[in-house]
């Protein structure tokens, strides 16, 4: 098992952080650099986005900051997937550790058929899951209820890593809205709980760091509504569908 850290090239208090905290843990880590995204357009650092789905669902265009995390994260996945690791942690260097990593993972090698893709942290750490198993004394596997955002901390398999990797033929959303749609990508999503980590909020998004005023598409009023509704549809429907999405595999 291994740690890999996202960490853009100049981001060395950031690094110099991350060191202080992993120096203790009894597996490896390894940097990963970061795709820098800043200041370019989505467009022009990936021939796999495309336009034509991200107007189904935004009112502007993906940043390049947004670019850069997603194939920064890809960039990590295609080591796991192509390497001889079981399993490994993909971590950003703007988080906080609130719990024990340590034992995390020493506990996580007992149980790792219960999982693929395992959410290290929470986006919205007040909502109760649904535990399925202790793998100590301490953290819990559990089973989300609604799909959860970001990428700050996750583990992930080698076949988890390559279902990814596979599904990916198109770009058109940010990496942590496509890793929580399991219909998506066929992986099995699972949490641990109580997360053990949280994001730094002293410390802002460096790969993501895009100007606060974005270009957006242009629309008519009309067309401009219609989007917007077609965008809360999007997001009511990938709820409806993280939510019964093992119901309704089993049905098919």
């Amino acid at each position: 098992m291994k740690v890999f850290v996202i960490n853009l090239k100049d981001s060395v208090v950031r690094r110099k952080k991350c060191e202080q905290v992993l120096h203790g843990l009894d597996f490896p880590y390894e940097f990963v650099e970061a795709v820098d995204g800043r200041g370019k357009d989505a467009g022009e650092m990936s021939d796999l986005y495309t336009d034509r789905l991200r107007k189904v669902h935004s009112v502007r265009p993906m940043s390049g900051g947004e670019m850069g995390c997603f194939l920064s994260h890809l960039r990590v996945m295609e080591q796991i997937a192509n390497g001889d690791l079981p399993w490994a942690v993909i971590m950003e260097d703007d988080v906080k550790l609130v719990g024990d990593l340590n034992q995390l993972m020493h506990s996580l090698a007992v149980y790792e058929e219960h999982w693929e893709l395992l959410y290290l942290h929470r986006h919205i750490a007040s909502r109760k899951e649904v535990i399925e198993k202790a793998i100590d004394d301490h953290y819990s596997i559990a089973s989300l209820r609604y799909y959860d955002m970001g990428t700050q901390c996750y583990a992930v398999t080698k076949g988890a890593a390559r279902k990814f990797l596979d599904s990916i033929t198109e770009i058109h959303d940010a990496i942590d809205m496509v890793l929580c749609r399991p219909w998506f990508h066929g992986c099995v999503i699972r949490a641990i709980d109580p997360p053990i980590v949280c994001h730094a909020l002293e410390d802002e998004s460096t790969i993501q760091n895009d100007p606060p005023k974005l270009m957006r598409y242009e629309y008519d009023l009309l067309s401009l509504i219609f989007v917007k509704a077609r965008k809360k549809w999007w997001r009511l429907s990938n709820w409806i569908l993280f939510r019964y999405y093992a119901h309704i595999k089993k049905m098919i």
